[in-house]
């Protein structure tokens, strides 16, 4: 799967984590908790989030 697809996909598990005041880990634990892999097969990590939350934005 493309980069521009898996941020498609867990931009909305963002941004519904972060809109009730929730911490980028816990948007991160959702997405795992669905098996979602990141772009190189790892799990995400708030890092990860921020990454995708800022090229969705740019």
């Amino acid at each position: 799967m493309e980069h521009g697809a898996i941020g498609s996909n867990v931009l909305p598990i963002i941004h519904q984590s972060t809109a009730r005041a929730k911490t980028l880990q816990v948007s991160a634990d959702a997405i795992n908790d669905r098996g979602a892999a990141t772009g190189r097969g790892g799990s995400w990590t708030p890092s990860n989030a921020t990454n995708i939350i800022t090229r969705s934005e740019g």
